[in-house]
């Protein structure tokens, strides 16, 4: 095997590797968010329990946080942008876009497994060496992590193994997914127009000043989506990082957490939880048939 010189860091442990399970129970969500006792009876649904509260809390919850595809805790509990864009859609082909874009891009910030396959870690024995090496976890437990993760990944079709137990790259499927994690012209065009239309929809229903960021990054991904582009979080991200915050036409202003929070907005190394868009309404006005801001 190859020298890698990849860093590797504590891989995340989920309890739920099959992926068909982990759509079930992101469409849990999807269907009754902040409503915690209809997410767990939907929950036991898809696996055939009743009783096994352990099946929400230990297996469900824990895994799909530590993906990052939910967050809030009790009963604010809902999906992340990433999840979002998974379920939204009936278009088969576009979902399993999605689901291999989201789960690439876990993979590139979380695991590295197929960075280490890349390579040359093509066996299990050879990613326990690699990952074993900056690792405080036992060597059951990283074994244990290593195998669910590798589970999902072929279960996505990202990798597959042979008959000898060796893995290899889909590079159909991984092609696919970093093209749809590309930020071209395209993309980065509309950024600011569905941003300010995302913005302007959450105040028409009676919201004012700063505005959660974890809804307009769903509103802005939901309404790429619709034009079957994936927009992830992490691009969501670079995007609004790149706009400029200040025109003639909008005042863009952020609002840090006054607690523990999740996926914070990171901008020039200071995290944020929510957004305010102020238009200079003595010169613009929401056009709400268009959808973008006009010249009064």
């Amino acid at each position: 095997m190859k020298n890698l010189n990849l860093k590797s860091s504590e891989l995340p442990s989920i309890k739920e590797r099959r992926i068909q399970y982990i759509v079930k129970c992101l469409m849990c969500f999807h269907k009754h968010p902040f409503n915690r006792e209809m997410q767990k009876a939907c929950i036991l649904e898809v696996y055939g329990t009743k009783n096994d509260q352990s099946v929400f809390r230990g297996v469900t919850i824990q895994t799909l946080r530590k993906l990052e595809l939910i967050i809030g805790r009790n009963d604010k509990l809902r999906l992340t942008l990433n999840a979002e864009i998974i379920v939204a859609t009936e278009d088969e082909l576009i979902k399993q876009r999605s689901i291999g874009a989201v789960f690439f891009e876990i993979d590139n910030e979380k695991y590295k497994v197929i960075q280490a396959i890349k390579k040359g870690a093509t066996r299990t024995s050879d990613l326990l060496l690699h990952f074993g090496l900056n690792s405080n976890l036992s060597s059951k437990q990283l074994k244990e992590r290593i195998n669910s993760w590798l589970e999902i990944l072929r279960d996505i079709d990202l990798i597959r193994e042979g008959k000898d137990g060796s893995y290899t790259l889909n590079i159909q499927v991984i092609n696919q997914a970093k093209a749809d994690l590309q930020i071209d012209e395209t993309k980065e065009s509309q950024f600011v127009n569905i941003l300010l239309k995302s913005f302007a929809t959450v105040n028409r229903y009676g919201k004012s000043g700063m505005v959660d960021i974890n809804e307009i990054r769903n509103k802005v991904g939901l309404e790429y989506l619709k034009n079957n582009m994936i927009l992830t979080k992490q691009q969501f991200d670079e995007l609004l990082r790149k706009s400029q915050k200040i025109t003639d036409q909008y005042i863009i202003t952020f609002g840090q957490p006054m607690g523990s929070e999740e996926q914070l907005f990171d901008y020039r190394g200071k995290y944020y939880r929510t957004i305010n868009i102020k238009p200079l309404k003595k010169e613009f006005k929401y056009d709400e048939l268009h959808g973008e801001y006009i010249r009064a």
